[in-house]
């Protein structure tokens, strides 16, 4: 069954106006709904309905965790029930440092990432392009606006040989061949590489009356692995002496062998060496009329190579 009313007899929520007619006593009953959903209630000051109003915040909050904007549209004074509509949005500071944005999917904040490159970067062989690597510098999390620092630093892949033994270049005049020295680098890497040998050979021969000497070494670097000349013949030593009489004489040369090796991805890396060999030209094959060859070496002790790799 539903709720009786209340009822409240001679209630201060009453006022009578008039005269009772005796002998019975003029009555009146006030009935208020108890249901749970009445506003109106009895007061000794009589009848009270509570008035309604609904607000919003339609700009920042001063909690800094709350900001949304709340508006309230209140009803007209005639409607039946009365109902307030209550809609809610995102309030984004319009500073140009603020990167959250509404979209119709919701709100978004693009990511960023800043990233560098530490050694060979891919798809630049052999481009004339230098080996850098690039440091980036995060800001403070609470930095405003957010500046990453970006470095660049030059630090290739170098490296260096020697000194070494020497080697006898006496065979190679006769045989024709170059002879291998211990003088080599292994290039560690793909990439673009400056290779500068500083390398040291010498000649010695003896002159009679009327005898005379043509002879030269050079020196020149091969690819180990495929016997490829990387680095074409350099000359060296020039013995050329004619002599009306008897003469003891030895030349140095000291020689740059200087150049650009690449190392390709499929090699992955590419071990480069120092050959070096003796030649003679004209009568006696550089040594005419008596001279005689006393020696001819490639001096290893006074014989470098070195490395930078200068482009990835």
């Amino acid at each position: 069954m539903p709720p009786r009313p209340t009822r409240f007899k001679n209630s201060d929520c009453i006022a009578l106006v008039g005269e009772a007619t005796p002998p019975e006593p003029l009555q009146a009953d006030l009935i208020i709904d108890p249901d749970e959903c009445n506003a109106a209630t009895c007061t000794q000051q009589g009848l009270r309905v509570p008035k309604t109003h609904v607000t919003g915040t339609s700009g920042p909050s001063p909690n800094a965790n709350e900001t949304i904007g709340v508006v309230v549209t209140p009803p007209a004074a005639d409607d039946c029930p009365q109902t307030y509509t209550v809609s809610a949005h995102a309030i984004l500071d319009p500073d140009e440092c603020n990167a959250l944005t509404s979209t119709e999917q919701g709100l978004r904040v693009t990511e960023t990432h800043v990233t560098g490159t530490s050694g060979p970067a891919p798809g630049r062989i052999a481009d004339a392009w230098q080996s850098i690597d690039v440091v980036v510098a995060p800001p403070a999390a609470v930095d405003c606006p957010r500046n990453y620092t970006v470095r660049a630093y030059l630090t290739p892949q170098r490296g260096e040989a020697g000194p070494v033994g020497s080697v006898d270049l006496g065979p190679t005049r006769t045989s024709n061949t170059w002879a291998n020295t211990a003088l080599q680098v292994t290039l560690p890497a793909p990439g673009v590489y400056l290779v500068i040998g500083d390398v040291d050979t010498t000649i010695c021969a003896t002159l009679d009356s009327g005898s005379a000497t043509n002879l030269w070494t050079e020196v020149r670097l091969i690819d180990v692995n495929s016997g490829t000349v990387e680095l074409q013949p350099r000359g060296s030593t020039q013995h050329q002496f004619t002599s009306d009489a008897r003469l003891q004489h030895c030349e140095h040369g000291p020689t740059s062998l200087s150049g650009l090796v690449t190392v390709s991805p499929g090699q992955g890396s590419k071990t480069v060496r120092v050959q070096a060999i003796l030649s003679g030209g004209g009568p006696g094959d550089g040594l005419a009329n008596g001279a005689t060859l006393q020696k001819s070496t490639f001096h290893g002790p006074r014989s470098y190579l070195t490395y930078v790799k200068v482009a990835d």
